[in-house]
């Protein structure tokens, strides 16, 4: 009986949801590409020929559709893209009307687009024959006498100077570009769009392949405003707003431009701008030094390229910019694949006897690269002469130059060599170029004996880094580019060295390995800003913060909707936070940017009683050990730190032994290391019977300048902020907690707890502004591009960022981050990359004690317990929060704990300004 009415009980449920039917929603979003003029509701073809349209829907990729074509119903086949669901529309020559409509859920109304014939001109007929025949002068006079004749309507002469601009693209460029012009203003006058933008597009190709940048800037502002009603314009202006980004150094704005395009190509099945917007996306990522992503994209393009159906000049120009890609990657010291054998294959295909000839190409160019990478300077010296035979782009001469000039250096040549007396003349563009050219200026000088010369070059190259920095966006992106460019930094040490300034080369390495830091070092910035900067940067953060939690909350509802669903509503939201990055990127600019290229006196100077250790890589490999305290400045030359890190003792004595007087009147040592030497335990290397921490504590220093203080006044209770076990999974952590709160009530501390469910991003964001210290005892993550991905592990999949972090408006001047991965580095960096220990210290922390790499439960609980317990007294109680000694604290637990043979104890680490 039971059994029977629960079957009676399901079958009415079930027919109930057959009477169920789902309410009508709005029409989403619909793009297409494919028509010669698009209008409201108008879509317009060429008369007598079938089309094909690309339509992209804003629906979930399960959603049903109803497409018809006069009526009759089409049945197509829908990729999942970016969202939503793209579809290839075949229209034959009659069809006048397309509908589209959704089936589940239902739309209140359909989409009807109506499609409108133009007939073809006679002459476009004509011409496109005599073009296939081979000679498209023939055409091109034709095109041009048409024209002249004054017979044509608005409509026909725009057909007749689009088609005349093609066919003069390959036979002569300069006129091209008039005809692109004149073609353009003739559609701006006519209200025809999706010409406008055609030619815009081409325009500002033709502008920067010229070297005219400015130009090319018009010209992509025309698309941006155009891609305001047009989509296949937006995706135009994003691509060439990207490249033209990466052309004046903002190679931070290119990446994002190009990710744009890319996906608005892909949205909207236009494979060619989707192949390009790949290629340079890759390059702009190489040049960052985002390896493992210009890498795997450049796969990408290479797979696709290789595919049926894509034509011979798309296919060798993606093979000479994925070679070109792999070439970067390779002088930056990243993974890559052989460039040689792709460069080959472009030069076969687009060479003169090749498939699609191209004698604009830079094929013979990159090969020429390719062997001065390889050491081959006579093949190089052959491959530049043919390319000057062949005839060089406007855009590739200031290459050829700066490659006949290192030929020169390489073989003797001198009269290639660019006279000695002068800087290198690159012009304002390719700001990558300059600085290659300003190095290898410096390196010519030093090889004819002029070391004086040569420091000044190499000090202009460092300026031009600066310089580039500044467009550099401030997330992924600084350190990696910098790694690739660190050769001005490095020879300038070295030979600061050779001519005994040793004084001017610590400056100098400091500098250099702090470069990037500084940049977003706002704690010592916002002092300086007006009121007017002030309010803009908070309403920039303001901003941010409001459109990150609003996705944030988006992300919590989405256990509501099914997983198509879910991924449409993820990659939205992907898009409005790309938006919102730039946000915070102008955000941190506006801090970034206050002050000239800063100076040997802008550095922290050295602290009474404290022993400064700094190992920062030599040119020639190997390193240098700088150490700096009241006696001053002293250098030695070391080899590179050790992969496995504190147990080699041979380099600790080599490094070590020499200075151990002073390392043990030091009071405290501040070790500066960069690159290779962020994987190393500095405080664990062996010294004399114990290890360096015997010494005295240790900090690691970001070695930024000092920073005014911005806590609660002396007059405010303490108060500390102890997070405990978000995610559930750690019992050592909740009691650790426990333990914590008792060390800190005995130091006078107010105590605020979010244990568990407590712990959510909103929560900490509000109350972390106002605390004097922080305890995190749980789970922490590193990893993006330069570890700018790192996080915070919070409740229910929330997280703090790195990102959330430097938005904070003030953060505690005490972090104790109990957790793995909170100090983890990036060694392919000179000054270590980006995690949470050192975020929080950019963002204002006077000391961070954090981990690198992953750390036992029962031990993260020690070390954290363990720091509360050194002084608990009268006099602890009345001390200032920030007079905390964090270093001395974590030194006494972790001599305790190496003594007890407990292992890992060396993970811990307190992180300085």
């Amino acid at each position: 009986m039971l059994a029977s009415a629960c079957q009676r009980e399901s079958a009415a449920e079930g027919a109930a949801r057959e009477q169920l039917v789902l309410a009508a929603v709005p029409p989403p979003t619909i793009e297409l590409a494919g028509c010669r003029h698009i209008e409201p509701g108008t879509c317009h073809l060429d008369e007598g020929s079938d089309a094909t349209l690309q339509v992209w829907v804003d629906i979930q990729a399960k959603a049903e559709l109803r497409v018809s074509v006069d009526g009759t119903r089409l049945e197509t086949q829908s990729l999942a893209v970016d969202g939503g669901q793209r579809f290839a529309l075949p229209v034959a020559a009659t069809a006048g009307a397309v509908q589209i409509e959704g089936i589940e859920p239902p739309w209140t109304a359909p989409f009807e687009l109506t499609l409108v014939r133009e007939p073809i001109v006679a002459e476009l007929a004509r011409a496109e024959q005599l073009s296939r025949g081979g000679d498209p002068r023939q055409a091109i006079e034709m095109l041009g006498a048409a024209l002249e004749g004054g017979a044509l309507a608005p409509t026909q002469q725009l057909a007749v100077l689009q088609r005349l601009r093609r066919l003069l693209g390959g036979v002569d460029p300069d006129q091209a570009l008039v005809r692109t012009e004149q073609a353009a203003t003739l559609a701006r006058s006519i209200g025809r769009t999706r010409d406008l933008a055609d030619c815009a597009a081409a325009a500002a190709a033709l502008r920067m392949q010229n070297g005219d940048l400015a130009g090319a800037h018009e010209w992509v502002e025309t698309l941006e405003h155009a891609g305001a009603k047009l989509p296949e314009a937006r995706v135009w202006g994003d691509y060439y707003g990207g490249v033209l980004a990466a052309l004046t150094g903002d190679l931070g704005g290119s990446v994002r431009a190009l990710e744009e395009a890319r996906r608005g190509a892909e949205r909207l099945g236009m494979f060619r701008t989707t192949l390009a917007a790949s290629e340079q996306l890759a390059t702009s990522l190489a040049q960052l030094g985002r390896g493992d992503e210009a890498l795997e994209v450049a796969r990408d393009v290479e797979a696709s390229a290789a595919a049926p159906g894509v034509s011979c000049k798309d296919r060798a120009r993606a093979q000479g910019n994925v070679g070109w890609i792999h070439l970067l990657l390779a002088e930056a010291g990243l993974p890559h694949d052989p460039p040689r054998e792709l460069m080959e294959a472009q030069l076969a295909a687009v060479d003169a006897a090749g498939r699609c000839p191209d004698p604009y190409n830079a094929a013979r160019v990159n090969l020429a690269l390719v062997a001065l990478a390889e050491h081959e300077p006579e093949e190089a010296w052959a491959w530049i002469s043919e390319a000057i035979v062949a005839g060089v782009p406007t855009y590739l001469q200031p290459w050829v130059a700066e490659i006949e000039a290192q030929i020169g250096v390489a073989t003797g040549r001198e009269q290639l060599i660019p006279p000695l007396v002068g800087r290198p003349e690159i012009g304002e563009g390719e700001p990558g170029l300059r600085w290659i050219a300003t190095v290898r200026h410096a390196r010519t000088l030093e090889a004819y004996g002029l070391r004086e010369a040569a420091i000044d070059s190499l000090e202009v190259a460092e300026l031009l880094l600066e310089d580039t920095l500044t467009s550099v966006g401030v997330d992924p992106g600084r350190e990696l580019f910098l790694f690739g460019k660190r050769a001005s930094a490095e020879g300038l040490v070295d030979l600061l060295i050779q001519t005994g300034r040793v004084d001017e080369a610590f400056c100098r390495a400091r500098l250099a390995r702090g470069r990037t830091l500084r940049t977003i070092d706002r704690a010592a910035r916002i002092a300086s800003l007006s009121p007017s900067q002030r309010a803009d940067r908070e309403d920039l953060l303001f901003r941010f913060v409001a459109a990150r939690d609003q996705l944030a909350a988006e992300r919590r509802e989405d256990w509501q909707f099914s997983a198509p669903e879910r991924e449409r509503r993820e990659s939205r939201r992907a898009a409005r936070m790309t938006e919102a990055m730039a946000l915070l990127d102008l955000a941190l600019g506006i801090v970034a940017d206050q002050r000239e290229p800063p100076g040997c006196e802008t550095l922290p100077p050295i602290r009474p009683d404290e022993l400064t250790l700094m190992q920062f890589p030599a040119g020639g490999g190997g390193s240098w050990v700088f150490v700096a305290d009241s006696e001053g400045v002293s250098v030695a030359a070391a080899a590179d730190p050790p992969v496995d890190g504190h147990t080699d003792h041979a380099w600790a004595e080599q490094v070590l032994a020499p200075i151990s007087a002073r390392l043990r009147a030091a009071k405290q040592i501040r070790v500066i290391p960069t690159g290779a030497g962020w994987g190393l335990a500095f405080h664990a290397l062996a010294f004399e019977d114990g290890v360096l921490l015997h010494a005295a504590p240790i900090v690691y220093a970001l070695d930024l300048s000092t920073r005014p203080h911005t806590g609660p006044s002396a007059v405010e209770p303490a108060r500390a902020v102890v997070v405990a076990n978000p995610s559930n999974d750690l019992p050592q952590a909740q009691s650790e907690a426990i333990e914590v709160e008792r060390g800190l009530l005995a130091r006078g501390f107010e105590v605020e707890h979010f244990n568990g469910a407590a712990a959510t991003g909103p929560a900490l964001s509000q109350s972390l502004p106002g605390a004097a210290l922080l305890h995190y005892a749980g789970h922490g993550t590193h990893g993006g591009p330069g570890g700018w991905e790192a996080a915070l592990v919070l409740h229910d999949s929330d997280q703090l960022s790195v990102i959330d972090i430097l938005a904070l408006p003030r953060v505690p001047a005490a972090v104790v981050l109990s957790g793995c991965d909170t100090a983890t580095v990036d060694d392919q960096t000179l000054a270590g990359g980006m995690n949470l220990g050192r975020a929080f210290v950019l963002a204002g922390a006077r000391w961070v004690l954090a981990a690198d790499g992953k750390v036992d439960d029962a031990l993260a609980r020690e070390i954290g317990v363990s720091l509360y317990e050194q002084a608990t007294g009268a006099a602890a109680r009345l001390a200032p929060p920030e007079q905390l000694d964090g270093a001395a604290a974590l030194r006494d637990t972790q001599l305790r704990l190496r003594s007890e043979g407990v292992p890992g104890w060396q993970a811990f680490r307190v992180v300085v300004p």
